[in-house]
């Protein structure tokens, strides 16, 4: 976990990889409906 806190680039890497996932899981869903 330190190592995350030491490069805040990986986390806002990590960020964006959780939007992508989430839009590309969530536009489905709403179309879907």
């Amino acid at each position: 976990m330190s190592s995350i806190e030491h490069h805040p680039v990986t986390s806002r890497v990590q960020i964006l990889v959780r939007g992508l996932v989430q839009g590309v899981g969530f536009r489905p869903y709403v179309f879907s409906l």
